[in-house]
């Protein structure tokens, strides 16, 4: 075999960090970003490399103190620009607390059709001068995961529409980055919509203040061609001094950190069965007038956080633009986008829908112990497809 670069499935309205039905894409991107850099873990085999958290290329971020003491106030007092950075103040560590839920990201029950949006909480505490990043996530009130970044991680991470609001920020109000380009209300509250200068790659990212406070309330980010984020609620963003119990990752069970998965290769029914140990879930000989075009298998690879490796297979079944991504082990459920990450996979008998009518949809789900990814380009084809699946006898 040769090696692969895996093609992206299209680009949803999510972070960049959120990309591809939330983690999916996510892994192609990186794999093409690093293919040249980090090499191949063996001949046929993609090297993957999924951090849950993305970040931007970052400076350092300038001392608030000394431009809250030197800088000369515009017009005799304040701008919004010099008010924003004094409510976030000028210690050591930067602490900001963002979530976000929209109609995009929502959870399905699959007998009574009843939904939710997701709730993600993300929890930061940001030490410039030690270069250290403690992120703590949260999905729908669940256990918290902490990714512990450090040195030049920093500065090879992908998204800053997220964890670059909480290094970033502050930097950017003291440099000059930062603009005050209108007014806007917010829950009834007048605001200031204050813009940074674009990041590398172009994406513009805006944070509305508080017109009488200049505390942040919302931030979003928009890309080129006009894919904007959700609106990311602020929650707190503060400066604190440092507590080195901020930045210790809670115990964890290992998990995987970086994968391969190698080119598929077309198999039969029967061949999937065996390379699962199981009859594998499918959608029937033909799902909403498409037969079951072609069945594919790759081999796994993951790398765990303590060092172990694990390998395993994925198999995918086509039917035209409905398809149905299924594992049982760990290196292949991370293959599949499945885990208990920032974006946990909800129980049984529900199902993870992400995208939007313009550029498709996915959806997430266990199946036993399958894990199982859907593609299809409507919401509701996703729903009817995990109501159909079935065990192939």
């Amino acid at each position: 075999m040769t090696a692969t670069e895996l093609t992206p499935p299209p680009r949803f309205d999510l972070p960049p960090g959120h990309l591809e039905l939330r983690k999916h894409h996510l892994v192609a991107e990186i794999a093409r970003l690093r293919s040249g850099a980090t090499g191949s873990g063996g001949a046929g085999a993609t090297r993957l490399s999924r951090p849950r958290v993305a970040l931007a290329s970052m400076g350092a971020v300038v001392a608030a103190s000394a431009l809250l003491l030197l800088a000369p106030w515009e017009g005799g007092g304040p701008s919004s620009v010099d008010r924003a950075l004094a409510a976030v103040g000028a210690g050591p560590v930067v602490h900001a607390v963002t979530e976000y839920s929209w109609p995009q990201d929502v959870v399905v029950d699959l007998a009574t059709g009843a939904e939710r949006e997701r709730v993600h909480r993300h929890e930061f505490w940001y030490d410039e001068r030690r270069r250290q990043l403690l992120h703590r996530s949260v999905t729908d009130g669940g256990k918290p995961l902490d990714y512990l970044i450090t040195g030049p991680a920093l500065s090879v991470r992908l998204d800053p529409s997220l964890t670059g609001f909480a290094t970033r920020y502050r930097e950017a109000l003291a440099s000059g980055d930062a603009r005050v380009v209108g007014d806007a209300t917010v829950a009834g509250r007048p605001a200031k919509r204050i813009e940074f200068v674009p990041r590398p790659g172009g994406a513009v990212e805006e944070v509305l203040v508080d017109a009488e406070t200049s505390v942040p309330l919302r931030f979003h980010s928009t890309y080129p061609g006009g894919r904007r984020s959700p609106d990311w609620l602020v929650v707190a963003i503060e400066s604190v001094p440092r507590n080195p119990s901020n930045f210790r990752e809670a115990s964890s069970s290992p998990r995987p950190s970086t994968g391969e998965v190698t080119e598929g290769r077309k198999i039969s029914l029967a061949e999937a069965a065996r390379a699962l140990g199981a009859p594998p879930i499918w959608l029937g000989p033909s799902f909403a007038g498409h037969v079951l075009g072609s069945v594919e298998l790759s081999d796994t690879t993951a790398w765990l956080t303590d060092g172990s490796k694990v390998s395993g297979v994925l198999v995918r079944l086509v039917y035209d633009a409905v398809r149905v991504s299924l594992a049982r082990g760990l290196a292949g459920r991370y293959g599949v986008g499945f885990g208990e990450d920032d974006h946990p996979t909800p129980p049984e008998g529900s199902v993870a829908v992400t995208g939007n009518d313009r550029e498709g949809w996915s959806g997430e789900l266990r199946y036993g112990d399958f894990a199982v990814m859907l593609s299809a380009p409507s919401k509701e084809q996703v729903v009817m497809a995990a109501r159909a699946l079935t065990p192939q006898r």
